[in-house]
Formats: C-alpha cells, structure tokens, sequence
C-alpha cells in the first residue's frame, strides 16, 4: 500500500511550516475558496482556525486524511 504523504510534503504552496519541536508542529495553512489540495496526512493534531472554514471529510483511523 502506497504511504500517505505529508502535508507540507503534499502541498508545499498551502502548508508553511512556522515551528516544530518534539512536541507540537504550527502549520501556517491558506487554502483559497474553492481550491483543493493532495490526500495527505497529519500526525496527532490540534486545528485553530481563524476564519470562515469547512473542514472536509475526516477519518479518525488510523491518520486524519484530508
């Protein structure tokens, strides 16, 4: 089975990352009205969001997909 990309490997024009640790990751993320992005994966996570925002289909098991 093919493995998930990453986010910021998927779609390096959308996903900037601003800090990462051991512990956390802060993506910057700007998805345009309308705009679609690669299936990609996110490790253990935390959305804020900061404006108007639908959030598309989710599976919980194993990874977030998006």
């Amino acid at each position: 089975m093919q493995e998930i990309p990453d986010a910021l490997q998927a779609a390096p024009d959308v996903y900037k990352l601003l800090m990462e640790n051991d512990r956390v990751r802060v993506l910057d993320v700007r998805v345009k009205p309308g705009e679609k992005t690669r299936m990609h994966c996110h490790p253990d996570r935390v959305v804020y969001i900061l404006s108007d925002h639908m959030l598309p289909r989710i599976q919980e098991r194993p990874r977030l997909i998006i």
